[in-house]
């Protein structure tokens, strides 16, 4: 019955690798041929020869982010990291798996940073009760830095490792804080490509060394902001295909647009300083053509209703040094932080020709070009101090080219490319408009 099957396309239990055959002969018609047994010892000496096992747990390792160790895994993501604002970063961040139990998680993290010299921490549990409807509860604990004017989704921190993130290496403005949230996500029938959240945080953020919000008392250095916020929120993803193995999750995407969107509600309750109202909205799609490549598109926008500070208003990610990263849906030639917003709109435009224009052999080049557009304006911008912006009416534009795959190794490839910076907000001096990148992608 279709009732009895959850979201999953394909479902492996942490011990289907380690049945032995009185589980398997319940379920075959008949008993083995002497050409069966032979078929599997041939296939696993071959396995065996190749090292499949191990260089499948990689792979699956390498997707999810996650190196199990019996019934706990570690976070690959918190054991390293670099960005401007914290240096380098060293940790470790451990979660029970599904070995240990197949509904309850829990696990933590702890790390510093050796740039702004702080200890980071916090621990968090989770409880999956109802399969058929995905319907998880989670409540975390923090206290680390958050981007200041940064965008985030409730599924964001199930792709930890796209290179999409390679824009946090570049953030210079976080706000250090303590943090504690409770949120329910859960699917319902028959519209189980939508994926809700509904969730409260409070909030107690530290302003960015000398940035002070004139509406509150300017003798605070540093200012505090108490924050209390009820947020809901959606993630369609039409026909989504999702595969779950003994690793975790691994998300193999949908033919259709992804649209995530967030509303959230700031309350002067618990001592908040801040009643606002705010509207986040994401849609991406990669469309694909038979002759002409894939065109991918990353719509976002944005809008605050209320006067509140710098941390959570919008600071479109600008990821400009003359040669650097290059940093998927961020703007390659805007400096970090060069701009502020309570609303704004922008679009990534990415047309990839694969291997569509050169094939050389082996060599496979892949040519991407690249437009990005944003807009935005703030109501009061003289009410934040010591913060060197500027607002972006009248449109920022950039285009340029990646070449992929000069370098292939298979895990990952190497390229490099070209962006320029045009139109109202382009530097007087043309060579200041360029900048030039070098690209890294996962093979899997």
């Amino acid at each position: 019955r279709k009732r009895d099957f959850g979201l999953y396309e394909v479902e492996v239990e942490p011990d289907a690798n380690s049945k032995k055959d009185d589980f398997w002969n319940k379920y075959r018609n008949d008993s083995l041929s002497e050409r069966d047994i032979e078929t599997y010892r041939v296939i696993d000496s071959l396995g065996k020869a190749s090292n499949f096992d191990r260089k499948l747990a990689f792979l699956q390792s390498a997707m999810t982010g996650k190196i199990p160790i019996g019934p706990v895994s570690i976070d690959m993501n918190k054991l390293f990291r670099y960005n401007v604002y914290e240096g380098v970063y060293l940790g470790l961040g451990i979660h029970t798996n599904r070995k240990f139990s197949k509904k309850i998680r829990f696990g933590g993290f702890i790390g510093y940073g050796f740039g702004d010299k702080k200890v980071k921490y916090g621990a968090d549990v989770s409880w999956k009760f109802h399969k058929p409807t995905a319907s998880v509860i989670f409540a975390e604990y923090y206290n680390k830095p958050l981007e200041s004017g940064g965008v985030s989704f409730f599924d964001d921190k199930d792709r930890e490792l796209s290179p999409e993130n390679f824009g946090d290496f570049f953030v210079e403005r976080k706000n250090l804080t303590q943090g504690a949230e409770i949120d329910y996500s859960f699917r319902l029938r028959p519209i189980r490509d939508f994926k809700w959240n509904v969730g409260f945080l409070y909030q107690q953020k530290e302003a960015y060394r000398d940035y002070l919000f004139s509406p509150m008392d300017l003798t605070e250095i540093p200012q505090v902001y108490l924050f209390s916020k009820i947020t809901m929120g959606f993630r369609f993803a039409f026909h989504e295909k999702i595969i779950q193995t003994t690793k975790g999750n691994v998300v193999i995407g949908s033919k259709y647009p992804v649209v995530s969107f967030k509303y959230t509600q700031g309350l002067t309750v618990l001592k908040s300083n801040f009643a606002f109202s705010k509207f986040d909205l994401r849609v991406k799609d990669r469309v694909e053509t038979k002759y002409f490549g894939d065109f991918i598109y990353n719509f976002n926008a944005g809008w605050v209703i209320g006067d509140i500070p710098a941390t959570d208003l919008y600071a479109l990610r600008g990821t400009y040094r003359v040669f650097t990263l290059y940093a998927p849906n961020t703007f390659g030639t805007m400096k970090p932080n060069e701009f502020l917003s309570d609303r704004y709109a922008s679009v990534f435009l990415t047309w990839d020709f694969k291997d569509l224009l050169l094939n050389i052999g082996k060599w496979k080049p892949r040519l991407l070009l690249l437009t990005n557009i944003g807009i935005g304006s703030l109501k009061n911008p003289e009410h934040h101090l010591n913060y060197d912006f500027k607002t972006m009416e009248k449109g920022f534009f950039e285009s340029g080219f990646i070449i992929r795959k000069l370098i292939n190794i298979k895990i990952i490839d190497l390229g490099a490319g070209i962006m320029y910076r045009y139109g109202p907000y382009s530097f007087s001096k043309i060579g200041e408009n360029f900048t030039y990148k070098f690209s890294i992608y996962y093979g899997f």
